[in-house]
């Protein structure tokens, strides 16, 4: 993860949040799991340890609760909220591009980008770094 976290520091095109507070991990894994909704994996929760949230012109990562100078990032619990997926229990939707949605699918174990109207899978990934590389081009 950390090598993903200094490709993103030196890409100047990508806007990215503070640390994410690391009570607000652990609050929004116990809420997503009371909600019945699935619990966003451990790469994600690692990343927002170093990077709450991220956006370029065409794609955004969420943050956990993203305050202060991370306004305009979204929050990845409201976002699933907001999206109330009928799969929620086991897809957890982590970030979005122009056409996709990025998710994490928790009964196949894999990053996947699906079309945001037909919720096709375009693309798969086996780990977060390797989803990320594909999304902001580092």
């Amino acid at each position: 993860m950390k090598d993903v976290v200094e490709a993103l520091r030196k890409s100047k095109k990508v806007f990215l949040g503070s640390k994410a507070d690391v009570h607000h991990n652990i609050d929004a894994r116990k809420y997503l799991a009371e909600e019945g909704m699935a619990v966003f994996p451990d790469e994600f929760f690692s990343l927002v340890k170093y990077i709450n949230g991220m956006r370029d012109d065409t794609a955004k990562i969420y943050g956990i609760l993203p305050e202060g100078s991370d306004l305009g990032l979204e929050d990845a619990v409201r976002e699933n909220e907001r999206l109330d997926r009928a799969d929620k229990s086991s897809v957890s939707v982590l970030g979005s591009t122009i056409f996709d949605y990025l998710v994490y699918d928790g009964t196949s174990h894999q990053y996947q980008l699906r079309d945001r109207e037909t919720d096709a899978i375009s693309e798969t990934f086996s780990s977060l770094p390797q989803a990320l590389h594909r999304i902001f081009k580092i």
